[in-house]
């Protein structure tokens, strides 16, 4: 699986469905719903993803927020660029994680 040899797992956001039948390194997801969450565009990208971690769980603690992990990583092109946005869950307050 690509998480296990990479340590992370990539969404791609496309507009019809795709069969992933036989492709075990896929799969097809026809919506994500997101709850409360913390959300980073990570545009540099020669910059580690640790990076945009790190400063997400700053942010959550400077608010006295916790963040559940793993967070998620859109693939995205913006303006022609490459962009990986992150979001990371809040975890309900008295939620143990």
């Amino acid at each position: 699986m690509l998480e296990e040899r990479h340590g992370h797992t990539f969404y791609v956001p496309i507009s019809e469905e795709v069969d992933t039948q036989g492709l075990q390194e896929y799969t097809f997801y026809s919506q994500m719903v997101y709850e409360d969450g913390l959300l980073f565009r990570h545009s540099d990208s020669e910059e580690s993803l640790e990076v945009s971690y790190e400063m997400l769980r700053m942010a959550a603690a400077e608010y006295g927020l916790t963040l559940k992990e793993p967070f998620f990583n859109s693939y995205i092109h913006v303006y022609g660029e490459a962009v990986i946005d992150i979001y990371a869950p809040i975890c309900p307050e008295g939620e143990v994680i």
